[in-house]
């Protein structure tokens, strides 16, 4: 079970990674990308959108399943990068702030990679 937690959790690290990149081609100030409320909506709406696909996929793979809770945990990976980068690229960004956004991010993803695992198990 903790195999499959800690690769239902992955999901997060690797929609986390990807919405990092993506940050990288959005205009800077500063040299902190700008995230307004329509680029982070943008975001949030390409990670829904390839999470969903790849769960489409998935679901078409012999021996592999859809899950939505999935793709909650992906949009739970994103999501939390944009927050981290959102506070850090602030005038007034600390060190403790970032270390509780950290904090409160991992166990966020841990959570929903938790979900993931026993929604599976359960309901799958």
């Amino acid at each position: 079970m903790a195999g499959s937690w800690l690769l239902n959790t992955g999901h997060a690290l690797l929609f986390g990674l990807l919405a990092f990149w993506i940050l990288l081609a959005l205009p800077r100030r500063e040299g902190w990308p700008v995230l307004s409320r329509s680029s982070v909506a943008l975001l949030l709406g390409l990670a829904l959108s390839l999470g969903a696909l790849d769960e489409l996929h998935q679901g078409s793979v012999p021996g592999r399943a859809m899950s939505a809770a999935d793709v909650l945990t992906d949009l739970t990976g994103a999501a939390c990068v944009l927050w981290i980068c959102a506070f850090a690229g602030r005038p007034g960004a600390s060190e403790h702030g970032l270390r509780l956004r950290l904090l409160l991010c991992l166990a966020a993803c841990a959570a929903a990679g938790g979900l993931a695992t026993f929604s599976d198990s359960y309901f799958g």
